[in-house]
């Protein structure tokens, strides 16, 4: 299962990203105008989101294809993207402050079991038919 996650990361991590702005302009539109909206930018509840999870999201996006591994180098590219983590607890954050209790462990419980497992994998020596240790991939 893990797997067939893993293969689809990129296209999961910008929809997060398109769900964000949908998200931002309806409380835009709820607002009444953008003026309005700035100044909620700097209460607690919203900080998280407006200031950390937004920007990150935006970057990790724009960088989520071949050409951006290719100029950046995958080593900082993949130090880029390990960025995700900041994001999803600044969205905890974000549902827990507004109230979003349950919905706010019921996103990070799966996403933090599936890095574990991910992490496991990567940690756990797979040991060949011929009895040569590799790394799982």
């Amino acid at each position: 299962m893990v797997k067939k996650i893993n293969r689809y990361r990129r296209e999961i991590g910008v929809a997060c990203f398109s769900y964000s702005v949908v998200h931002l302009v309806c409380f835009i539109v709820k607002r009444g105008s953008l003026s309005e909206t700035l100044k909620f930018i700097f209460h607690p509840a919203l900080t998280s989101v407006f200031l950390v999870a937004f920007p990150i999201f935006f970057l990790l996006t724009i960088t989520s294809n071949n050409t951006s591994i290719k100029k950046m180098g995958f080593l900082k590219w993949k130090k880029l993207h390990n960025k995700i983590y900041i994001a999803e607890l600044a969205v905890f954050i974000h549902l827990y402050m507004v109230g979003a209790v349950q919905l706010a462990f019921l996103t990070l419980i799966p996403l933090a079991t599936l890095q574990c497992i991910r992490k496991q994998l990567k940690a756990t020596p797979f040991v060949h038919q011929n009895g040569d240790k590799l790394r799982a991939r």
